[in-house]
């Protein structure tokens, strides 16, 4: 491994450049001081910075994600320490962790509204990446202010708006842009128009799509059955009824085709589970500010809305037709309120009540489908946070919540109703000049999934037969983790447009209960957990149990320089997972990866160039009665380059890059797939 990362810094050591953030057309110190201390709204509900903040937060912001020409989320979250997404190259199975914990265990929102779909072998994430403008990311559980779900983190992902676009002598304009990308011949376009219908409205109307072949893998393999077609659109209405109300009205929708695997995890080369497969997520928002300006005790934000997710998969090999709808109904109340602005104490409190609920039916053939069994659940939470600054240089943030969730499946006795309380408390303080400590306690929770808890019939056929058992009686995961950390933000370091940014934080996560699919062997015949086996060959019963208590530990380094020309970014992550109860590994946790990101802005011509590294240590950490192999470690190298030409206004965008220069042939921990090879890609994007 420390051969891997001397000869990747030896390759870049005569390169400079500065980070994805900077943009050339306006690269001056105002501007790259932002990039490194930026304003981050998902980690305490409030704007905070995410240099004095208690919390581990990381942002990609729209430059970036311009400069990434990402196909899925996945090109987005490889950037960040301790972050990935598992499942396999196809972006349809694609599943992030974070700190080693996945699924379920972490919360995904699109401009507040819950994202909830789950399954075993399917992603959870249905969008183009192409309407997002950012993405926060929440290191550590945040049930405190975002209740279940949230045990392993938050991933918040907020899409393109008027006032990212309009300019401010404008009254209308419009955006077309095109793309194509060469590891799964790619052809992407999309094209918005936005402005003003008077003083009070303002509107915004964004398409686009991607077709796309099957994927070239490393070392030129072609995986089958890994193309698709994904098409999306968004809806804006925003009307400012007063100086000081603001009402907001979304709507969302995502289409993607695509034959695949069942399994969309495995290649499949006998295409006996070859499946047109059809997904639709649809979400629809009402959104309302008030934030009178004669007083600090209101700033009040509401939202109600309602996501549809439907999927579709006909089998090819005997005409199976599976149907699932998921739909998700929920709510916020939250306000802000100034307690005291005059002194040495500046403090706000924020509060707010939060309501959800889940709907699941399914068919298969036309009949119940107890895979995805007709089921129901609700919450209803209550929060409270308070910020409280000292002296401008200490904050001290202390929060609690209480949930009440509420889950029932249709021809099931047993309805279950739970609660939980999760507090937390962090601090930031000065040390020395331009540097501060940090310390933090979170609670975390995760209620059980309608899924989990009553997922029945069988899994597949044989000897022995693979049977699903519900299990009602499943308790809540918890986490309790502790951070630490120091941070360092300096200006002026050796010219006066530069700036240096470090964070080094250290995690304990302790989880209890920890839900996980155990399988044991019944005889024909006998009957186990109410369920009896009716198979001569025996049954393996496949059920969801509380079985373990996991300690996550690790850290994460961070270091940035800017000035107006060159920069740098270095980052180091690992996770180490271990079963408390048996003294031993945990089998999921990702290996330690280094980043390692280089540009040079030429402001002048109006281009951007950078080089990016990624080095993934080898993972051999695995129980030790465990059949899996260590994952190999590997080295990646990308290029890119942004222009914006001057003779254009700035207006032209085009944006290069080739990912996986090398070509290399590797898979990520726990994958059974390797991931696509070397990519040449390219947009063109054109402002009016």
């Amino acid at each position: 491994m420390k051969h891997r990362l001397f000869i990747g810094l030896l390759t870049l050591s005569g390169i400079l450049g500065n980070t994805e953030d900077l943009i050339a057309k306006e690269s001056n110190l105002a501007k790259v001081a932002t990039t490194l201390n930026t304003i981050t709204v998902v980690a305490t509900k409030t704007e905070q910075s995410t240099f004095s903040v208690p919390v581990t937060v990381s942002e990609i912001s729209d430059e970036r994600l311009e400069q990434i020409q990402p196909q899925s989320l996945d090109d987005v979250l490889q950037k960040m320490p301790n972050v990935e997404m598992s499942g396999g190259p196809r972006r349809v199975s694609e599943k992030p962790i974070i700190r080693g914990l996945s699924d379920r265990r972490i919360l995904i929102t699109i401009d507040g509204v819950r994202q909830n779909f789950q399954s075993g072998h399917k992603g959870v994430v249905f969008l183009d990446p192409d309407l997002l403008k950012s993405v926060e990311v929440i290191r550590g559980p945040a049930s405190a202010l975002y209740g279940s779900d949230a045990l392993g983190g938050v991933i918040a992902m907020k899409t393109k708006e008027v006032s990212d676009l309009l300019r401010p002598d404008q009254t209308w304009g419009f955006r077309i842009k095109s793309g194509y990308q060469s590891a799964n011949s790619e052809r992407q376009s999309g094209g918005a128009i936005y402005g003003q219908l008077s003083d009070d409205w303002e509107y915004f109307l964004y398409a686009t799509g991607r077709d796309a072949g099957n994927i070239r893998q490393g070392g030129g393999e072609v995986l089958k059955n890994s193309g698709d077609h994904l098409s999306g659109g968004l809806a804006k209405l925003v009307w400012t009824s007063s100086l000081s109300s603001r009402w907001l009205f979304d709507v969302r929708d995502t289409y993607q085709v695509q034959e695949v695997p069942i399994n969309t995890e495995i290649a499949d080369e006998t295409g006996d589970s070859i499946a047109d497969r059809r997904t639709r997520d649809r979400s629809y928002r009402v959104g309302w500010e008030w934030q009178p300006v004669e007083t600090d005790w209101i700033d009040l934000n509401a939202m109600i809305y309602y996501n549809e997710l439907s999927l579709h998969e006909k089998r090819f090999s005997d005409n199976r037709l599976d149907e699932v709808d998921l739909t998700t109904t929920g709510g916020e109340l939250r306000n802000t309120t100034v307690i005291s602005d005059t002194g040495p104490l500046h403090q706000v409190l924020t509060y707010g009540v939060e309501l959800y609920e889940y709907d699941q039916q399914s068919r298969r053939n036309r009949e119940d489908l107890r895979f995805f069994p007709e089921a129901h659940s609700s919450a209803f939470g209550v929060y409270f946070q308070d910020e409280i600054t000292w002296k401008q240089d200490t904050l001290i943030i202390p929060g609690i919540r209480f949930d009440q969730f509420y889950s029932e499946a249709s021809g099931e006795d047993t309805k279950e109703r739970q609660s939980q309380v999760s507090p937390k408390i962090g601090i930031t303080f000065p040390v020395a000049t331009d540097v501060l400590g940090m310390a933090s306690h979170s609670y975390g929770f995760r209620a059980p999934h309608i899924q989990e808890m009553f997922i029945a019939g069988q899994h597949f056929g044989g000897s022995p037969e693979g049977i699903f058992v519900p299990n009602s009686d499943l308790k809540p995961e918890r986490a309790r983790n502790t951070e630490v950390g120091v941070r360092v933000l300096k200006s002026q370091v050796w010219e006066a447009h530069d700036t240096f940014r470090f964070d080094l934080t250290y995690f304990h996560n302790h989880i209890e209960d920890f839900i996980s699919s155990e399988i044991f062997f019944v005889p024909f015949g006998e009957t186990a957990e109410e369920v009896t086996c009716n198979n001569r060959g025996g049954c393996l019963f496949f059920q969801e149990r509380n079985i373990q208590t996991g300690i996550l530990q690790g850290i994460e380094a961070e270091l940035k320089f800017h000035n107006s020309r060159y920069g740098m970014e270095l980052t180091y992550a690992r996770t180490e997972g271990r079963n408390a109860e048996q003294d031993d590994h945990l089998l999921d946790i990702p290996p330690g990866k280094w980043m390692l990101n280089l540009q040079r802005v030429f402001s002048e011509s109006g281009w951007v160039t950078g080089w990016r590294t990624q080095i993934v240590e080898t993972q051999d950490r695995i129980p030790e009665d465990s059949d899996v192999e260590e994952t190999p470690g590997y080295t990646l190298f990308d290029v890119y380059a942004t222009w914006h030409p001057s003779f254009f206004d700035r207006q032209l965008r085009v944006d290069l890059g080739i990912d996986n220069v090398s070509d290399a042939q590797y898979r990520k921990h726990r994958s059974f797939l390797d991931e696509a090879g070397r990519n040449w890609k390219i947009s063109l994007a054109y402002l009016q």
